[in-house]
């Protein structure tokens, strides 16, 4: 769980939480009404064009050759706003960091990494823009600090705590297992699309596979709704 708040009331401790990837969402009481941006909406449908993590350049562990050992696949996909911008400003946006591990089933374990991240433009938005998002991100910690401020034990304590739960993200993993002495680029396509759609992949190769191997045409789910709002951070269908 990536973001936890805690408020405590006399004799209660209440969990507040914003519920990351796929396993739901908080769901607030009719009369604690989620906030909206400026415009009025918090809803936006993405549409993120095929992206590549190729080629991997990180070493994790164990030798340079996959050595047709049956690498497994993993494709991390994490939409979220992080703290800073890549100038070390607060982030006003959001930013889908993908990441790409491929690691030998068997054999000395060797694995592979590499991380990209893309920030979210106008022309993948629908229903609105990045200005928008961040005017929604921004009543996320208003919403928090608003319903939970007669019983948070400090200001300081306060800020803390929706600061941290206002951290809005949805993640999707997507993994898969290559076949043993498997050279040639290869699409995966994940059996049920929520975020990740497929990736075509380059597992093992001849020789040493440092800066060889990789994923291309890494696809995502097309009108992915999204709803940034305190608690509402499950991806909908």
């Amino acid at each position: 769980m990536d973001a936890t708040a805690w408020i405590r009331k006399p004799g209660i401790l209440i969990f507040a939480c914003l519920v990351f990837a796929f396993s739901g969402s908080v769901v607030l009481a009719p009369e604690e009404a989620v906030a909206q941006s400026k415009s009025g909406n918090c809803q936006f449908t993405l549409n993120i064009p095929a992206l590549n993590v190729f080629p991997l350049h990180r070493r994790l562990r164990g030798d340079e050759d996959m050595d047709g050992n049956s690498p497994r696949i993993n494709v991390e996909a994490l939409i979220h706003q992080p703290q800073l911008d890549e100038r070390g400003k607060p982030a006003d946006k959001l930013r889908l960091d993908l990441v790409v591990r491929i690691a030998e089933f068997k054999g000395d374990g060797t694995a592979f990494e590499e991380r990209k991240s893309f920030w979210l433009i106008d022309k993948w938005i629908g229903g609105g823009k990045t200005r928008q998002i961040q005017d929604c991100l921004a009543n996320i910690y208003k919403e928090c600090v608003r319903i939970f401020a007669k019983d948070a034990r400090s200001e300081a304590q306060l800020k803390a705590q929706c600061t941290r739960a206002s951290e809005w993200r949805i993640k999707d993993t997507f993994e898969v297992k290559s076949r043993a002495n498997n050279r040639k680029w290869t699409t995966y396509l994940k059996k049920r699309a929520r975020l990740l759609k497929s990736a075509k992949c380059l597992s093992d190769a001849t020789g040493k596979d440092t800066g060889k191997l990789g994923c291309k045409d890494i696809t995502f789910r097309p009108r992915i709704k999204i709803d940034v709002n305190f608690g509402r951070d499950a991806l909908a269908r």
